[in-house]
């Protein structure tokens, strides 16, 4: 077990900067690289964040005003960034930290995005307008659906997105209290969740939905500081994690992330300054 060295964790680790002058403010979303590395999102210090843990390292990798969700293209080496000052939804090769792709839209917040590359899309959920994009993988915009309301297909404020094995597009609908499920076409299948509190499988302010590499369905609470898993029937397996500063606990989290070959969650911990790293043992 050591803090900085991510390739040995358990079940649970936390990234922070070396550097005390460097440690993360405002963490936002985080997300790896085939590499090993992880990029965070950082709202306050204004950029995404590099942590190498080959070379032991944290930098500025891309500036940016209000950088928010980020998810990778591995087979162009492409990470993906949304702005909610610029609203842009830029990719930055992971090579040169440069921007090499736009994604095209009229974007209010744009807040939410997801690389499915092994069905051939990308989608970005804007946060205000409530209109979920879907592009394909070389940032062709090949059609939207959704809108604001409380009706099934419309959202109150899209918070993430995520894709599970077959292709289906899950929403964190933030102020409908549920998480949304669509085909590949943007119709509705499902809704997931048991409304609106603090019971079990209730949701007070849902900030992300993640998949893990058996489909199950993590969904993260902000006022409840926790991640409840269900499955596509809407069971509820169980929630791990609670608010607080302790190793493993959240302080209003914002973003989660789940990287597939691992199995490995990654959480931006916002108001404990770090991004804690969990993983889902099968």
């Amino acid at each position: 077990y050591k803090r900085q060295d991510v390739r040995e964790i358990k079940w649970y680790e936390s990234v922070f900067g070396e550097d005390p002058s460097l440690m993360l403010k405002r963490p936002f979303c985080a997300v790896p690289d085939r590499e090993g590395n992880i990029y965070v999102s950082d709202v306050e210090l204004k950029g995404v964040f590099k942590f190498d843990f080959k070379q032991r390292s944290f930098r500025l990798f891309y500036a940016s005003p209000r950088p928010l969700s980020m998810d990778i293209m591995p087979s162009k080496n492409i990470l993906f960034v949304t702005d909610g000052f610029s609203k842009q939804v830029v990719g930055i090769s992971l090579l040169d930290g440069r921007p090499v792709m736009q994604l095209p839209g009229d974007f209010s917040v744009p807040g939410a995005v997801r690389v499915d590359e092994k069905h051939g899309r990308i989608y970005v959920g804007d946060s205000r307008t409530d209109i979920l994009y879907v592009y394909d993988l070389e940032g062709k915009l090949l059609f939207k659906f959704g809108g604001s309301g409380i009706e099934n297909g419309q959202f109150m404020t899209i918070a993430s997105i995520d894709v599970d094995s077959q292709g289906r597009i899950y929403v964190a609908d933030t102020f409908n209290y549920r998480i949304q499920v669509f085909d590949r076409e943007g119709n509705y299948l499902k809704s997931l969740g048991y409304g609106i509190g603090k019971h079990i499988g209730g949701f007070a302010r849902l900030k992300g939905v993640a998949i893990d590499s058996e489909d199950h369905v993590y969904a993260l609470d902000m006022d409840h500081s926790n991640v409840q898993i269900f499955d596509f029937d809407n069971n509820m397996y169980l929630f791990f994690s609670g608010p607080g500063t302790k190793e493993g606990d959240l302080w209003l989290p914002t973003c989660i992330y789940i990287d597939r070959t691992t199995d490995y969650i990654y959480i931006g911990d916002n108001f404990n300054r770090r991004v804690s790293i969990f993983q889902y043992l099968k």
